[in-house]
């Protein structure tokens, strides 16, 4: 329920990811996370990029608002995206179009969300000489 806490999630399922697959060359994780904003909630979500060497890349996703019906859900404790699918009368909808798919009738789904992240995550490695 914060940056930091989703910045630390997304450490956390790196070193999982380097457990899992120890002869991998890089190993990315994305973690979704809320920043509460007075009475609304913000969504967004980091992405940490490790190389076999220990350098990390890390940037976030843009960020926008949850519906309010949405955060009221959330301040109850139901799941984000469960929420999502109560609210909007869908299934699974973390898993495809995502909150901000959703919100923006699929003009910006989850995939694009975290594939520029991803990309910029990169930057370190591309741009060793700088890093």
């Amino acid at each position: 329920m914060s940056d930091r806490e989703t910045f630390d999630g997304a450490c956390i399922r790196v070193s999982k990811a380097q457990s899992l697959y120890p002869d991998a060359d890089f190993w990315v994780a994305i973690e979704g996370g809320i920043e509460r904003w007075g009475d609304e909630m913000m969504i967004c979500a980091w992405v940490v990029v490790v190389d076999k060497k220990g350098r990390m890349g890390k940037t976030r996703t843009e960020s926008f608002f949850l519906a309010p019906a949405v955060a009221e859900l959330v301040n109850q404790g139901l799941e984000r995206g469960l929420a999502d699918d109560k609210i909007f009368g869908i299934t699974n909808s973390k898993h495809n179009l995502g909150a901000s798919g959703i919100l923006t009738n699929g003009i910006h789904d989850r995939t694009a969300l975290y594939s520029d992240a991803v990309v910029l995550a990169l930057i370190p490695f591309v741009q060793e000489k700088f890093y």
